[in-house]
């Protein structure tokens, strides 16, 4: 920018700020009416009084001359484009054009405000009250006698409050949650509302605040920005997060004392949503709520993401291209290293997030909107400032380094090919050793202990009996059918006797049939309460409290018989990793008990159809195991497609116990771009339905 500054608007008003973090003044400049805050440094408050000199050279000598710094014309022209960016500069709007209607779509789909009132005299009014109150020495004893009792309660009993949580996933659990969740946010924003009232400064309006389709209530708390006091700063910002606290310490120390229903569920959905909301979001520093607010004012620094970002960038394209660029601005060692740390961990943190949103949104509505809706969350949060920093390092490449450069593309296709090209001859599935063959016992119903013969260890040939339960009740029916079946055995050779019975024979035989095959019924349960092995082998496992006269049910599993002659290993193979394992191919077992040896396997088989239940509860990752499942009324259900496996042991090894493990199997070699993209088409075809 050569030509003429454009003048400033007249409603603009610049008011004291809070000192820097080197102590330099600084001061805000206030949009009155936006009622929007910018703060600036001397230099700018230099120039912003020379402005009427009307260009970027002149602005610069007479700011120069003021401040006694060496100030550049392109410094000015900077100041002048951001003063023109944030419409603060007499000019003419632009004339809306079809791509700024599509960005204003497009910021008001991904945010915007609905405004409710203000609560100003509410909040006025309450000041007096609550803030005396609160810095009563009494007061704060009671509250916290009041957290220790309720700590103490919810420690004491953490399995009831655990059980009295309701779930999520039914929709009165949801609608709870919802409901709490909004009682917390308004007691979390009137907490910052009564202490910026407090300390001088006006609320403003108060909303919710609808970010990519998720509300949230919002506080305009925009006049703090003239506090210069940091401390009353910091306060403002913990004066939410304390009320919410204070909420959910209330919550955790009236649960255990409400009686079981809907109160006490309330309660401590309320607690738990409070502390998580303010624990993982509002005092998380490296996301845009009060724990970023507190940190750039406990540090000092002003726009503390805008500044961080720009040294991150600074140091990553030193890195990459070794362009010797001075950096954005001078800062104390430690602050500089503070501010680039806190940039490389908020930047995988937020990406994340914004990878999380456009999944969310993608579930929240039908198919064809959700890939819609997922590529602009994707594109605008993600593609858009990786392309942004892409096109700086292209109009920076002339000062790139070229021996840096090279570096940097070397490493790259070297990264690019380890991706592309196909290695790695190995695939790892989580397995379980086992017998060959094996089987747990069960009593085929309830039932009494009349005799035991099961011992631990001990060899049992099939056939053998184990177990001999006794069944009240059906010795009752066996003796009943029997009484009956006398009575009508009488009444058939009775009417036998009867030359001119006929047809009453046939009705009388009939009865007789049915009571004996009664009794056959009832003698083969009998017969079934003697548990013998189903097979030969050794006695692995048994129920230690199985003894005579004890009841029995019929799902508990009483012994456990296992063929030791064989062992085999059984796993599970993800639906992406079918092509490269064939029959026959070897590996090894390790199991997760670090001190067992590792024992060579061949894979002998892999089914053929897709396992649509877990039938062992190792494999379960709700179990401890390494496959996700979603459990339904058939059992735990695989969240995604897998196949299991069958493996021979090659190696002796003690499969006594079954045990949980990993195996390494010989696999043809894979590009890892490759399954990717095969695993990216599959979850295409699955969500599309083609």
């Amino acid at each position: 920018m050569t030509g003429a500054l454009p003048p400033l608007r007249p409603d603009l008003a610049v008011e004291h700020g809070p000192p820097e973090w080197d102590g330099a003044p600084s001061w805000t400049l206030h949009d009155r009416i936006r009622n929007r805050f910018f703060r600036i440094g001397w230099i700018e408050r230099a120039m912003l009084r020379a402005w009427s000199a009307g260009t970027p050279a002149a602005v610069a000598t007479a700011a120069a001359a003021e401040t006694g710094a060496a100030i550049a014309p392109d410094s000015v022209a900077d100041f002048a484009r951001f003063l023109i960016g944030n419409e603060l500069v007499q000019a003419s709007p632009p004339v809306p054009g079809r791509q700024a209607a599509w960005r204003q779509a497009l910021h008001s789909y991904l945010f915007f405000r609905i405004p409710l009132g203000s609560p100003d005299r509410l909040v006025a009014a309450a000041v007096p009250v609550l803030v005396p109150l609160l810095r009563t020495p009494a007061v704060l004893v009671a509250l916290a006698a009041i957290a220790l009792f309720g700590a103490v309660q919810t420690l004491r009993q953490w399995e009831v409050f655990a059980a009295t949580l309701p779930p999520m996933s039914t929709p009165d659990g949801l609608a709870l949650f919802g409901v709490m969740a909004a009682l917390s946010g308004v007691v979390h924003e009137f907490g910052h509302a009564v202490a910026a009232r407090a300390f001088g400064s006006r609320v403003g309006t108060v909303g919710i605040a609808v970010i990519v389709m998720v509300p949230t209530l919002y506080t305009e708390a925009s006049d703090t920005w003239r506090l210069r006091s940091g401390r009353q700063r910091v306060a403002v910002g913990l004066a939410g997060i304390a009320a919410e606290t204070l909420l959910a310490v209330l919550a955790l120390a009236v649960w255990s004392l409400l009686p079981e229903g809907a109160g006490r569920s309330a309660a401590v959905t309320l607690a738990t949503t409070a502390l998580a909301t303010t624990l993982a979001i509002n005092l998380n520093p490296f996301l845009r709520f009060d724990g970023y607010f507190l940190l750039s004012d406990l540090w000092g620094v002003a726009n503390l993401q805008e500044r961080a970002f720009a040294l991150f960038r600074w140091h990553l394209r030193r890195l990459l291209f070794g362009i010797a660029a001075p950096p954005p601005e001078a800062l104390p060692p430690r602050l500089h290293v503070a501010l680039t740390a806190w940039a490389a961990i908020a930047i995988p943190i937020r990406a994340a997030l914004y990878f999380g949103i456009a999944v969310l949104v993608y579930r929240s509505v039908f198919k064809l909107a959700g890939i819609a809706l997922f590529a602009v969350e994707f594109g605008w949060f993600l593609v858009r400032p990786c392309w942004g920093e892409g096109r700086q390092w292209w109009a920076l490449r002339g000062s790139m380094r070229p021996r840096r450069l090279a570096l940097t593309l070397g490493s790259t296709a070297c990264g690019l090919a380890a991706l592309v090209l196909p290695w790695g001859g190995a695939v790892d599935l989580p397995a379980v050793v086992e017998a060959g063959r094996h089987a747990r016992l069960f009593p085929p119903q309830s039932g009494r202990v009349a005799a035991s013969h099961i011992v631990l260890g001990a060899t049992v040939a099939e056939g053998e009996i184990l177990l001999d339960l006794d069944a009240p009740d059906l010795q009752r029916r066996l003796a009943d059918v029997d009484l009956r079946l006398g009575a009508a055995q009488w009444q058939v050779d009775h009417a036998m006797a009867q030359t001119a019975a006929g047809e009453s024979i046939r009705v009388d035989e009939e009865a007789l049939a049915a009571l004996h095959r009664e009794r056959a019924a009832v003698e083969g349960q009998l017969a079934r309460l003697r548990i013998a092995a189903p097979h030969a082998g050794t006695v692995v496992e048994r129920d230690a409290t199985v003894l005579p006269g004890r009841w029995l049910a019929a799902s508990a599993a009483v012994a456990e018989v296992a063929d030791l002659s064989s062992c085999r290993v059984v796993a599970y193979v993800d639906e992406g990793e079918l092509a490269r394992l064939r029959a026959g191919a070897g590996g090894r077992f390790y199991a997760d008990d670090l001190g067992a040896a590792p024992v060579a396997v061949t894979l002998a088989r892999i089914d053929a159809v897709a396992a649509r239940v877990l039938d062992d509860p190792l494999f379960a990752a709700d179990r401890g195991g390494a496959i996700a499942v979603r459990r339904t009324e058939r059992g735990a259900s695989p969240a995604q497609a897998v196949f299991g496996a069958r493996f021979d042991v090659v190696d002796a090894t003690d499969c006594r116990q079954r045990r949980r493990g990993t195996v390494v199997v010989d696999a043809n070699a894979a590009s890892r771009a490759g399954s990717v993209l095969r695993q990216a088409i599959r979850l295409f075809n699955e969500e599309s339905g083609l």
